[in-house]
């Protein structure tokens, strides 16, 4: 079952999950995570709880604020994930 799920592998690869302090975007992120991903975890709410959560899993996860409604806080976002995953990821 292990080699079948290889397919789905995410390493090496960043994921951006918007509303992720949220239950459902919270469980997404997870689940990238757990396929290999580095996550960024987006949303309006405070995303400490969902980071730590996903940080004793063995996630690479850092959050941001995210207010999907403001097309500035979307740019400053996106400048700032950009901006910090390099380093992030150690790349």
């Amino acid at each position: 079952m292990k080699e079948f799920l290889k397919i789905f592998s995410l390493e090496g690869k960043k994921a951006v999950v918007a509303g992720g302090a949220g239950i459902l975007g919270s469980a997404i992120a997870k689940g990238f995570g757990k396929a290999g991903a580095e996550v960024a975890v987006c949303d309006i709410r405070d995303t400490n709880e969902v980071i730590e959560s996903l940080k004793r899993e063995g996630i690479k996860v850092k959050g941001y604020y995210l207010d999907a409604m403001d097309i500035e806080k979307i740019r400053d976002c996106y400048n700032e994930i950009l901006k910090e995953f390099s380093a992030f990821s150690g790349v």
